[in-house]
This record gives C-alpha cells, sequence and structure tokens, in this order.
C-alpha cells in the first residue's frame, strides 16, 4: 500500500542520513588521528625524563642517610 511505501520511504531516509552522520565522524575522528599520534608522540617523549626520577630519589635517599648518620653520630672534621 502507499502507506507502508511511505513508510520505508521515511526509514530509508533515516537510514540515509544516519549514515552520512556516520561517514562525517569517521572522516573527522580521521583528521584528528594525527594529532593524538602528534601529542602521544610528545607524551612518550616528555616520559623519559621519568628514568631520571630513579636516580634523583637514590640520590636524596643517600642524602637523608648521610644526614641521620650525621644526627646520630655527629660530624667528623679531617685534618
Amino acid at each position: 500500500s502507499q502507506e507502508t511505501a511511505d513508510e520505508l520511504n521515511g526509514r530509508f531516509t533515516a537510514i540515509q542520513g544516519h549514515t552520512f552522520q556516520i561517514n562525517e565522524a569517521v572522516k573527522q575522528m580521521a583528521s584528528q588521528m594525527s594529532q593524538m599520534l602528534v601529542l602521544l608522540t610528545g607524551i612518550e617523549n616528555n616520559t623519559e625524563y621519568c628514568k631520571h626520577l630513579e636516580s634523583i630519589n637514590a640520590y636524596i635517599k643517600e642524602l637523608k642517610q648521610e644526614s641521620d648518620l650525621m644526627n646520630t653520630k655527629g660530624i667528623k672534621i679531617k685534618q
């Protein structure tokens, strides 16, 4: 019937609209992927400095131990 044809036509039009929106969203995501990759590469490069934190922490621990030793045993002056 004409009513069924009109209903199907409306549904097909809705599907076409949704397909267009999905296509546009995928295009936008693809264009932003390169920017995200640049940001992720920057994060990766900047986190290399975190490796230095391990040596800094070890140095601070050593300084604390020496400070504790001075507090308990005093300071020895070499002549």
